[in-house]
C-alpha cells in the first residue's frame, strides 16, 4: 500500500510540475507616494541611506502567480499519471 501511494504521489506531482507553466508577477503593494513617504520617514528617523531601491523588498508582493497551462491539459496528464501508477503498482498491490 505504501509503495502504491508513494508511486501515485510521485507521479502526480512530477506530471503536475513538469507540465504546468507558472508565470510569476511581482506587484507593488503600495502607491508611489506611500513608498516615498515611508523612505522620507526612515531618513528623518536616522536611516540616511534609505532609498527606494534598498527597500524594494518591503514594497513588492512576490506571491502572485498565474498558471498558464489549460486546466483540461493538466487533468489529462493527471489521468495518464494515475494510469501509469496503477499499471506499475498493480502486481504489487494484488
Amino acid at each position: 500500500m505504501i509503495i502504491r501511494d508513494l508511486m501515485f504521489r510521485t507521479s502526480l506531482l512530477t506530471v503536475f510540475y513538469s507540465t504546468t507553466k507558472i508565470e510569476h508577477k511581482p506587484e507593488l503593494k503600495f502607491s508611489m507616494s506611500e513608498m516615498i513617504d515611508y523612505v522620507k520617514h526612515l531618513r528623518r528617523n536616522g536611516e540616511p541611506t534609505a532609498t527606494l531601491k534598498n527597500k524594494k523588498h518591503l514594497f513588492m508582493e512576490y506571491h502572485n502567480y498565474n498558471v498558464q497551462t489549460p486546466m483540461h491539459y493538466r487533468f489529462l496528464m493527471m489521468l495518464v499519471a494515475n494510469l501509469v501508477g496503477t499499471i506499475i503498482t498493480n502486481p504489487i498491490d494484488v
